[in-house]
Formats: C-alpha cells, structure tokens, sequence
C-alpha cells in the first residue's frame, strides 16, 4: 500500500450472481477451446502447466462434455479454477471468512483506487514534504467521478460472476483487477496517440483490459494466450459485452471485435503496440524468448508491466537489448515496473 495510514470504511461487497452463459456461446467456446488446442501444442508443457492440471475437469468439459453443464460452469467460476493464477474467483481460493477477507482487501482497493486517480491527473499527488502524512479518506465514488472525468471515459465495473469482491460503488463493485485494467488502457490509449492503435496483449488473463481499451476507444484489440486463457477471456468478454463483439479461435473476425488468439495465428500480423502484465517473467524462458522475437518482428514498440522476482526479468530478454526507452516504477503496485520498447 503506498497510503497504509488512511482508514478506509468504504463499504464493500460480494457481487449477485449475474446471467447465465447461454448454450449457444458455450458451443462457441468449446469449438473455440478444441482449435486453440490443437493450434498451440505446446500448451501443456508451459510454466502454468500446472494451472492447467488443476483444470482437468473443466478440460474434459470443454472437449466433449455436456453443453448445459458446460454453461453452468463457464457461468459460475466458483466451481472451477479457469482464473487461478489472475483472480481470485475460483475455487481455490474462496475465502472462508468473507469477513475477514473483506478486512483485508477494503483498504487495499481503497488504496489503488486512489493511486489510479493520481496516475491519470484526477488528483494531485499527495507530497509528504510539505502535507505531511495521508491519513484521510476519499469518497470512493467522488474519486471515480473524477478518474472518469480525467480519462474523458464514464467508466464502469461489470461484474458479471458471482460473488466477485469488491468495494461497492454507483458503478459497479470495484475489484483489484479492474482497477490495474484501467490503468492499462489508459496507458494504452496514451501510447496509440504516437504509435497507433493496433494492439496485441500478451497473456491478457480474464480480458478485462481488452474491455476497458474498447471503451477508450481502441476498437482494434488482440489477445493471445494458452487454451484455457482464451476461454477465460471469452467468458468475462463474452458477458460484459455482446458476444458478437468477440472472436474466438476458429471463428472468421472483424477488425473492430476483440480477437482472442492463439501465437501461431498471430504470426505475420502487425501490431502498433504490445503489451503484457504479470506473466512473462512467469513462463518458461524459451516461451519467453519466442514471444519476445514475435514482438521484435511485428510491432512498433512493446509496452511491459512486469515483477523482477523470477528467474529472468523482461529486460534480460536479448531481443530486447537497447531498445527499453523508457524505465519507471508501477503506479499502483509495489515491486512492479513499467517499460516500454521500441523497436
């Protein structure tokens, strides 16, 4: 936390359970899962193959389980492990107390909330040298209208799966990971106004900053992960737009849906930018390094957001040697770094 004095009493919640998947988007993703499956073989050796073997029952589900089942699960991520490793919102890591789960992370999402409102100019930065220390709080929706009035976006919080945590808002419930997404456009859209506004991220988890870059404006968005992340990012697209806003592997696309990819089908495209958070410096190098030569031969510069507590940091990748521009620490994370590349 970078403000741990403030003693945030913003309410919180656990969200409502929302609409169902209905069948005919679940057989979308399943034939979505079965190309992507055979498109990337090397998705089971990966360093989240261990992810996906917590995953096993979801897997034989998507392969050639029964549809309404499929639907059910893919609508209620409680019961299965689909956003292990990007949210909290599965089945390993249910809380067992909300309570005390809820005292834990109130002043944490307090806390990003308002560094994100400084990120974007929507409050001045707090300056410890001539204020003092920051022990007040702000409203949390007086710090929302204003993070949207400086981002010119009227930005909301989709929550469509049950029990997402949250501080509670006239927006919608405000998690964590949502608030990161956020930023990420926002520093997305900033870097289309230079380099344009073709975009591919790079293990994009739950695809919430896909949703947050469409309402900023990028309409020409791309993702690209492992089997089980397409379906992850199809399942949270998929019901907080309309599904037809959504490609999925397999699926012929328009330029303005957000595409959900696999690597070997993004080969050949051009991006303007790329980007990845939290999760290159997690996978096996040589994946790494392969994603590292795409971005050098097919984009124009490469946006990183990553921890240097792995065994390789971004920076060590040498297709990336002198290239980094720009060097900085992560607004709203402790341990995190931003860099940017140009190729």
């Amino acid at each position: 936390m970078f403000y741990p004095e403030i003693a945030w009493a913003a309410p919180s919640r656990f969200a409502s359970p929302g609409p169902s998947i209905c069948p005919t988007f679940a057989a979308r993703i399943r034939n979505a899962y079965r190309v992507a499956c055979q498109d990337f073989k090397g998705h089971g050796a990966s360093g989240w193959a261990w992810i996906e073997g917590k995953n096993a029952d979801l897997h034989a589900s998507l392969v050639d389980g029964d549809l309404a089942d499929l639907a059910a699960r893919l609508s209620d991520p409680r019961r299965t492990d689909l956003f292990f490793g990007f949210d909290h919102l599965c089945r390993s890591l249910l809380p067992a107390d909300k309570q005390v789960y809820a005292r834990q992370y109130e002043p944490m999402i307090g806390d990003m909330l308002l560094r994100l409102a400084e990120s974007v100019g929507a409050t001045p930065v707090w300056n410890p040298e001539s204020m003092g220390t920051r022990i007040a709080a702000t409203d949390i929706d007086a710090l929302l209208d204003a993070t949207s009035s400086a981002l010119e976006v009227p930005i909301d919080f989709p929550n469509p799966f049950t029990d997402e945590f949250g501080l509670a808002s006239r927006r919608g419930i405000i998690s964590i990971g949502a608030i990161h997404a956020v930023y990420y456009a926002s520093r997305l859209r900033e870097l289309s106004r230079v380099y344009g506004g073709r975009v591919l991220e790079i293990g994009p988890g739950m695809g919430r900053t896909a949703y947050y870059a469409r309402l900023m404006g990028l309409r020409d968005y791309t993702t690209v992960d492992l089997p089980l992340g397409n379906v992850a990012q199809a399942v949270f697209l998929g019901q907080a737009l309309p599904p037809d806003a959504v490609a999925m592997p397999g699926e012929p696309a328009r330029p303005d849906q957000i595409k959900i990819a696999t690597p070997s089908s993004i080969a050949g495209n051009f991006f303007d930018l790329v980007f990845n958070s939290d999760s290159l410096p997690e996978m096996d190098r040589r994946h790494a390094e392969a994603y590292a030569d795409e971005i050098v031969g097919s984009a124009k510069a490469f946006l990183s957001i990553n921890h240097e507590a792995g065994t390789f940091n971004v920076r060590d990748l040498p297709q990336l040697e002198n290239r980094r521009v720009w060097r900085s620490p992560y607004w709203l994370r402790q341990g995190y770094v931003e860099e940017f590349f140009v190729m």
